[in-house]
């Protein structure tokens, strides 16, 4: 009778890929429901609120847009094994190139607030005295409302601190720098954000430009900002029309006069089909 002993081992390299959810974009909006005007909240900017004759200040945090998108990194496996008859084992060598990931869809997609999430939080403030409004801040006499009405918790310190400024006694119009970007508007004419009347409940103004008081959905007024931050991508400065000319394929979208951005054809008749209440 005899006996006999085997072994073997190897090593099997494998292409691989790794899919992770990545989200680099979170943003907020504040409501002034005195000044009727809105603002996004920045990391580290102090940001004003009108109150009224009373020494009053009421406005909501909310309108989240998030942005997700899936980093896809390749790389290889390197898969050693051994058996030795009595006993064997594997291993995994994983090798990532995190400089050729690559994010799908690129740039990721923007998700607004949707059914099963918290949209907004209600926010009143009553100022202690009115002779010195400009000394004033949001941590007291802060009364934080759910939306039934009922007194939830403070707000963070970092909301505090966002909107720790100074109170503005400015029902009707705020000023800001020419050129800048008020949720999403394109400025350039016109140096003043008009407040405008306050919307109905669950509509906002739309701020196709700084002058733009139509109540829409918040879902429009995302629509409209996002079509207002890509404003300049889509102009051609060499144009006919100047510098603000459309690129091919694309017009004004002129939801209110004075409005050039460019948007589709098919856009700027769904904004006048809105203008006219159809």
């Amino acid at each position: 009778m005899g006996y006999g002993n085997w072994g073997a081992a190897g090593v099997l390299v494998h292409p691989a890929v790794k899919v992770g959810l990545h989200s680099d974009a979170l943003r907020m909006t504040v409501h002034d429901n005195v000044g009727g005007t809105d603002q996004e909240i920045v990391n580290g900017k102090k940001l004003p609120l009108s109150v009224d004759s009373s020494g009053k200040s009421s406005f909501w945090i909310g309108a989240p847009v998030y942005n997700l998108g899936f980093i896809v990194t390749p790389g290889v496996n390197a898969h050693a094994f051994i058996d030795v008859g009595v006993w064997s084992d594997s291993w995994d060598f994983p090798v990532w190139f995190p400089d050729i990931a690559i994010t799908l869809p690129p740039g990721g997609v923007d998700f607004a607030c949707h059914s099963g999430t918290i949209c907004r939080r209600d926010y009143a403030y009553t100022a202690s005295s009115r002779p010195d409004i400009s000394g004033a801040v949001v941590t007291e006499g802060l009364q934080v409302m759910g939306g039934t009405g009922t007194p939830v918790r403070p707000p963070s310190p970092i909301v505090k601190d966002a909107l720790n400024g100074k109170l503005q006694n400015s029902v009707a119009v705020q000023p800001v720098d020419n050129g800048a970007v008020v949720s999403g508007a394109v400025q350039g004419v016109d140096n003043a954000v008009v407040a405008g009347p306050a919307c109905p409940d669950g509509m906002v103004q739309r701020h196709a430009t700084n002058k733009d008081t139509k109540c829409v959905s918040r879902d429009e007024r995302l629509k409209i900002a996002a079509e207002n931050r890509a404003a300049k991508t889509n102009w051609d400065p060499a144009g006919a029309s100047g510098p603000r000319t459309c690129i091919s394929g694309l017009v004004w979208r002129e939801a209110v006069p004075n409005d050039k951005v460019c948007v589709t054809p098919e856009r700027r008749e769904e904004v006048a089909r809105m203008n006219s209440g159809g």
